[in-house]
């Protein structure tokens, strides 16, 4: 499973290949550039480089918004479909969700929805990563619940030396997020799966439109997304990213 996602994320949508498929003619121009763009596949092998060798956390590896169930019971979350799962880069999990709902937003003006909506989709990629942030450092300072060799407790027992490294790493985390959030949109719009989001819309000058948006802000964040330090400046980037 591991190769698959190997394949279809990493290295078709950067090459010809019969597994791709794109809005055509509209982005056969686009599609070609990704094939000769020689930083893209560069940053693209990288990250490639980290999905094959690092070993994080459990992840699910396939994780998006269509994975996610939840209830109006508090608490009650469920993550479906783990058939990927694996040890991996934690990035890969949180850059995979980011990309869904960059997806979403960059589709709504295929959808002639309200841009209101549209800037609620940017606030829930905030709210993700805050949460996510606020969950992740609870516990790591969580004696029980930090118990890992990376970043041992009695190597950082000073308060202010804790702090500083949890946002030294955040901060390399959240990159990583956004680099990956970046190779899962690419893929979803010329490779061999993609979201409803996008593919719903009819009127496929419209619709190249919406995957051009989305072409430009993956590209940025592949190439440039360890540079963010923050997800307010990825959620702007999107905004001023319109073909």
């Amino acid at each position: 499973m591991c190769a698959l996602t190997e394949q279809v994320v990493f290295t078709e949508p950067y090459i010809s290949s019969p597994n791709n498929r794109w809005t055509t003619p509209q982005l056969d121009d686009e599609k070609l550039a990704i094939e000769n763009d020689l930083e893209l596949k560069t940053a693209a092998s990288k990250l490639k480089q980290k999905f094959v060798t690092e070993t994080q956390a459990l992840i699910h590896a396939d994780l998006h918004t269509g994975s996610v169930m939840c209830a109006p019971k508090e608490g009650a979350t469920w993550v479906i479909d783990p058939e990927f799962a694996f040890y991996g880069p934690m990035a890969f999990d949180l850059g995979a969700l980011i990309a869904n709902f960059f997806l979403a937003y960059v589709s709504q003006d295929g959808h002639n929805n309200l841009a209101e909506y549209a800037e609620w989709i940017l606030e829930q990629i905030q709210i993700f990563w805050d949460t996510f942030v606020a969950e992740f450092t609870t516990l790591w300072d969580d004696p029980k619940e930090h118990t890992g060799t990376w970043y041992e407790r009695k190597k950082f027992e000073n308060d202010a030396h804790v702090k500083h490294t949890q946002k030294e790493f955040l901060s390399y985390i959240l990159g990583e997020s956004l680099s990956f959030a970046g190779m899962k949109m690419l893929r979803r719009i010329v490779g061999i799966a993609h979201v409803e989001d996008l593919d719903s819309i009819e009127d496929p000058e419209v619709r190249s439109r919406c995957e051009k948006h989305g072409l430009n802000i993956a590209k940025i964040l592949i190439k440039n997304g360890l540079t963010f330090e923050k997800m307010e400046d990825a959620i702007q980037l999107a905004r001023v990213q319109k073909p």
